[in-house]
């Protein structure tokens, strides 16, 4: 089982960072589309959800599919909207860390095309997770 989560993690990260490295030298720097792409996951233990929240400053997203990696049961979910929010039960603080259920986003969006995103869950409280993106 632990196998499997940590190939899962590591597998979106491999994603996202073989989009980055396609995307080379073209396309927005990676402080433009922070400025315009806003993810959080933020875990709540007393209630046993992690809050997810995405929003699209400018409005552009087509469509925004949403996937929590390394779940027992898969969880993936598609927007067609600039902005959304939910909350995905977890029991408890996972034995391996958050890491192990990275949050990621394939976005369709009007000005940038195709946007990858990849950030990771945090305990309430904890500063919030570094945001990895790719175009292409």
């Amino acid at each position: 089982m632990r196998r499997a989560l940590v190939a899962a993690a590591a597998a979106a990260a491999a994603a996202v960072a073989v989009a980055a490295a396609l995307q080379g030298g073209q396309g927005p720097p990676d402080g433009e589309l922070a400025g315009v792409f806003s993810i959080t996951g933020v875990y709540n233990e007393v209630d046993g959800l992690a809050e997810i929240a995405y929003e699209d400053s400018t409005g552009g997203t087509r469509s925004a599919v949403l996937e929590v990696l390394g779940m027992s049961e898969s969880f993936q979910k598609t927007y067609e909207s600039s902005a959304f929010e939910l909350a995905v039960p977890f029991a408890k603080v996972p034995k391996y860390g958050w890491q192990a259920h990275p949050i990621t986003l394939v976005v369709d969006h009007e000005k940038y095309g195709t946007v990858n995103i990849k950030t990771e869950i945090r305990a309430a409280g904890e500063p919030a997770a570094p945001v990895i993106f790719g175009v292409g």
